[in-house]
């Protein structure tokens, strides 16, 4: 859809004036004799918007437009002295329900001015070209794709850019993970260091170390009694002698008074022969017991008992390192889970471009969701290439009416004048554009 005829009056700075447009018109001449004035009535036309407060004329008392499209569309408008409109519009001889929504259903905005692209920054021209691919992700697509939700994923922002937020929270979680694997390889590392090779804790968990303490004590205890057997013995020879040598004495006393103390002595004898008795059955148990309790070697219990408390100390260290090898797997495995999400989440946004229609030929998203043309950034394109851009990015947000209108057109060079008039006579658009020059105005049709 384009237009035919173009009929402004008292619009802006604009008296009388009639158009004719063809494929691009170029409206020149000196500042301030109404060439931008065209192209606000035109956007005051479709949309009742203007840069300025006033829209008629001073001279007059309403402004008044009429436009016809090559479908048969006419367009008629009286705006008051406020600017507010009298709409008609008639189609093959129909009045359209909601005339002012079915105008504003012909164009969009970004059509008014698409030098403006040009002259954007680098970050806003990116956020601009995103706006235009309809990618949305929601909570419910991230938990299709990975299982569960991510409530600090912002979805509101555009579906690349929350590609890239699920990146980096995948990422960082990884990290994390990776982080505390490594905490628990170097404790798992320390613990085999302190554990003997083929160490078995269940072998120590349950032994009771009293009993091998007890063990050692009845050893301390049979040797201790065998070095008290042993002295007996060897002195039990010096306590008989003693004890002859005792009764000797006292039977030589005795016999000088044998007729008086002949009984003493039987008796005497008798008491000093059953100790002897008893020195020589205690020798003889002494002997046997000896016999019977062969010395035992302390030195290996001492070792055992030595041994399993050390082995009894590492059943904690031994659960410690079971305990943190089966984390450290479990670790391990959901780091591996977070590669494969990682690798699923960076190839997304190219599989959702797939399905998308891309506003630009060669378009396409960086691993940072900066937008590339032809993989080059946006801050590494030449004037002509950003020209280009600037008329199909206009184009692709346009609405039914295939007009671009563009202001001050004299602020690119001539050689890019050039260029953006070649691009433009290779669509399918009309383009209605301003230029300053000297004289009075002068409308240019080049096609």
């Amino acid at each position: 859809m384009k237009a035919t005829l173009m009929q402004f009056k008292n619009c802006l700075g604009i008296k009388n004036i009639e158009l004719h447009p063809g494929k691009i018109v170029i409206i020149e001449g000196k500042e301030g004799i109404g060439k931008t004035s065209i192209l606000e009535a035109i956007q005051k036309t479709f949309t009742n918007k203007s840069e300025r407060p006033v829209f008629v004329h001073t001279e007059g008392n309403k402004a008044e437009s009429y436009i016809v499209l090559d479908d048969g569309t006419e367009i008629h408008k009286i705006f008051n002295k406020e600017g507010k409109p009298t709409t008609t519009v008639k189609l093959n001889g129909m009045r359209p329900a909601g005339a002012e929504t079915f105008l504003k259903s012909l164009i969009s905005e970004n059509q008014l001015n698409p030098i403006s692209l040009i002259q954007m920054n680098d970050k806003e021209l990116n956020e601009y070209i995103l706006k235009l691919i309809p990618v949305k992700i929601s909570q419910e697509d991230i938990k299709e794709w990975f299982g569960y939700e991510m409530p600090n994923i912002d979805t509101n922002k555009h579906g690349l850019q929350v590609c890239k937020e699920i990146e980096k929270n995948i990422y960082d979680n990884r990290t994390e993970i990776n982080r505390e694997i490594k905490i628990l390889e170097s404790e798992v590392n320390t613990l085999k260091e302190k554990i003997p090779d083929n160490y078995n804790p269940e072998k120590w968990r349950n032994l009771h170390i009293s009993e091998i303490y007890e063990k050692v004590r009845k050893a301390h205890d049979v040797n201790n009694n065998r070095e008290k057997a042993q002295n007996y013995i060897e002195t039990s020879e010096q306590k008989k002698q003693t004890l002859i040598a005792k009764c000797n004495s006292e039977v030589e006393i005795f016999e000088e008074k044998i007729k008086q103390i002949q009984k003493q002595i039987e008796e005497t004898k008798n008491k000093y022969n059953e100790q002897i008795k008893e020195i020589e059955e205690n020798k003889i148990k002494a002997e046997e017991w000896l016999k019977n309790n062969p010395p035992i070697n302390i030195i290996p219990l001492e070792n055992e008992m030595q041994e399993a408390e050390k082995m009894k100390q590492l059943v904690g260290l031994a659960d410690s390192l079971k305990e943190k090898k089966e984390v450290l797997k479990q670790k391990k495995d959901e780091s591996e889970k977070l590669t494969e999400k990682l690798e699923f989440v960076r190839n997304l946004p190219t599989n959702l471009l797939k399905n998308v229609e891309m506003p630009l030929e060669g378009l396409t998203i960086d691993e940072v969701g900066n937008i590339l043309i032809n993989n080059r950034p946006i801050k590494n394109l030449s004037s002509g290439e950003r020209i280009k851009i600037a008329v199909k990015l206009a184009m692709a947000s346009a609405g039914k009416l295939k007009l671009i209108l563009i202001d001050g057109f004299e602020k690119l060079s001539p050689q890019a004048q050039k260029e953006f008039i070649e691009e433009a006579q290779k669509t399918d658009f009309q383009f209605i554009l301003t230029r300053v020059s000297d004289g009075e105005m002068k409308v240019i049709n080049e096609l």
